[in-house]
């Protein structure tokens, strides 16, 4: 992580041969999977985070579609919704958040048969669900979560290029989250702002 964000590597340079390992999340499968975007003469594996096992450890991005209640059409957007959120990460080749265990299931024998061979079924299933590491959304939400989000990012590259230490970076992201979210409630509580 810290060669990632001390050269500024770009997002996809895994996929380009740049460096030999990503902390990337189920999504990239889709990349991996995906040879006429990115073609490779190499074979790639995957693994659980690296972690000392304690706590909420894997993490995740949920979302949601819905239909604006202006809508012309909305049946029709209704259904195209319903088949995006059945149908999007099959297209793609990754995982679905769904909790739907045998479309899960269904996804990893897909991206493992047209993994060429890089991958089993057994290690994605390893690496993705069956490690007891527990899940953790990975977008922050709730009032001020961009600003936070940055406050994060900021502080955790302090962390990783040696300039702070682990419970300075702690501390100060605690703080400066704490400070933007009371600011982002006082803002919305006084109306005159």
């Amino acid at each position: 992580m810290l060669d990632f964000r001390s050269k500024k590597l770009q997002w996809d340079g895994f996929m380009s041969g740049e460096y030999g390992m990503h902390l990337i999340g189920s999504w990239y499968t889709g990349l991996l999977t995906n040879e006429k975007d990115f073609p490779k003469d190499w074979k790639w594996g995957v693994t659980q985070i690296p972690t000392d096992g304690k706590g909420t450890n894997n993490f995740g991005v949920t979302f949601t579609h819905a239909v604006n209640k202006q809508s012309t059409h909305p049946k029709e957007a209704l259904e195209y919704v319903k088949f995006k959120a059945e149908n999007s990460a099959k297209i793609v080749g990754i995982i679905p958040a769904l909790a739907d265990t045998t479309a899960q299931k269904d996804s990893i024998k897909q991206i493992a048969e047209i993994s060429d061979g890089s991958v089993t079924v057994d290690e994605l299933s390893k690496a993705f669900f069956d490690n007891k590491l527990g899940y953790v959304q990975e977008k922050n939400m709730g009032p001020a979560a961009a600003e936070y989000s940055n406050i994060i990012l900021q502080e955790s590259e302090r962390y990783l290029i040696g300039t702070s230490s682990l419970d300075d970076t702690i501390k100060a992201i605690k703080n400066k989250a704490d400070a933007a979210i009371l600011k982002e409630i006082n803002n919305k509580s006084d109306p005159s702002r």
